[in-house]
């Protein structure tokens, strides 16, 4: 079971939020399968190291008594993750075996695993979840040892992973898929340089009727109580943070991107003269209060196989900005009817408590998008209703 943070960095790409997530989860590493949560790796790939400090220290800025490896060398096991998992979605990929326990790194992060029981019911690799089955990992002759050599130096990978087993983290969820494709949108190749989809992935656990429920809302930590049957089943096992993945026209993973939360749409924009098209994503940050969080929008576009962030030029920075909108109770915007433009309203306070609210409008010119601004002096809300397109520069 992954127990604590070793804390030996004072900067890691790991949230607190999603190292709560890990800690007390369980994860196995066995030679027929790896698992964790609802994702179960078949026949997985693994490659031994013997790493000495001066090997580890240039990847970790770290010694190795600092993770708690005495002496000079380190088993690094490195996982062989599916290209749509990152070791967010399975931490694992790097795993260093100390006497009694074990080290997971995880963005930066360095995390204590301890020793399941032997024999512990919840460690075994029962279940046909996601079957990510590593074409190069034919399962051996029972007894049969993979040999690794590294510098000069012959590694059992059979007896490493017989030994890495021991240790706890055997997933405790549902056998079922991590993802199920929310979305499906069609790319062509005269606008998007293939021929392909873009697919947005959700967690397999949030049905419709949970993001109809939570979206806009709050997260399902707020928005459920603690009796809630969905409360205690997220409790267990959070949603995943939604995946958008471009595919060519076999099927075959072309790109991928990662948005911050679990709860994201997506919708298709052809501006006129509709030779362009253009993606919406939008993400769910509310938080259930505040006037400023809500659903936020960012525009991207996929050309030849790879994600765009749609920019503007700002007409007063003179500077390339991504457009991003938000819906909330003092931001709004608005596509024209045209579908030309976006128009957006948003109203904070300056530094002396009075408000101001801004104007904005995003129009494509033959030289791309440029951002226009007018700003005025008060505060709009709402349920004002949407401005006129006169208000608007």
């Amino acid at each position: 079971m992954i127990k604590r943070d070793l804390m030996v960095r004072d900067i890691s790409g790991l949230t607190p939020r999603e190292e709560k997530r890990i800690l007390g989860k369980r994860i196995v590493f066995t030679p027929a399968c790896a698992r964790y949560r609802r994702v179960v790796l078949k026949s997985p790939k693994y490659s031994v190291k013997i790493l000495s400090n001066r090997e580890f220290f240039p990847g970790s800025y770290i010694n190795l008594d600092e993770i708690g490896v005495s002496g000079d060398r380190v088993t690094e096991v490195e996982l062989d993750l599916p290209d749509d998992l990152s070791d967010l979605d399975f931490p694992g990929a790097y795993i260093y075996l100390r006497k009694t326990d074990i080290v997971l790194e995880v963005e930066g992060a360095y995390l204590l695993a301890e020793k399941a029981k032997p024999g512990d019911p919840k460690c075994a690799c029962t279940g046909g979840s996601v079957d990510y089955r590593s074409p190069d990992a034919a399962p051996k002759a029972h007894g049969e040892a993979k040999e690794v050599t590294m510098s000069k130096r012959k590694v059992s990978t059979f007896a490493t992973l017989a030994a890495l087993s021991l240790f706890a983290a055997c997933a405790n969820a549902a056998d079922r898929p991590a993802y199920q494709v929310a979305q499906r949108l069609s790319l062509q190749k005269s606008v998007n340089g293939i021929e392909g989809t873009l697919e947005l992935l959700r967690d397999n656990g949030l049905t419709e009727r949970e993001v109809h429920e939570l979206w806009g809302v709050a997260p399902w930590d707020q928005a459920f109580s603690p009796s809630d049957h969905l409360y205690k089943e997220f409790s267990e096992v959070p949603p995943l943070k939604a995946k958008l993945v471009i595919r060519d026209h076999e099927g075959k993973m072309l790109s991928k991107r990662r948005p911050e939360n679990p709860l994201a749409r997506l919708k298709t924009w052809n501006p006129p003269p509709g030779d362009t098209q253009l993606f919406l994503l939008t993400e769910d940050y509310s938080i259930g209060f505040g006037s400023y969080n809500g659903p936020i929008t960012s525009v991207l576009q996929v050309r030849n196989g790879a994600f765009e962030d749609v920019k503007a030029l700002n007409e007063e920075s003179h500077k390339l900005e991504p457009i991003t909108m938000m819906k909330s109770l003092k931001f709004d915007w608005r596509i024209t009817p045209r579908g030309d433009e976006i128009l957006k309203i948003s109203s904070h306070m300056e530094n002396d408590g009075s408000f101001v609210t801004d104007y904005t409008r995003f129009a494509q010119t033959a030289a791309g998008w440029v951002k226009y601004t007018r700003r005025k002096r008060g505060m709009w809300e709402s349920d004002e209703g949407f401005p006129p397109r006169s208000a608007f520069p």
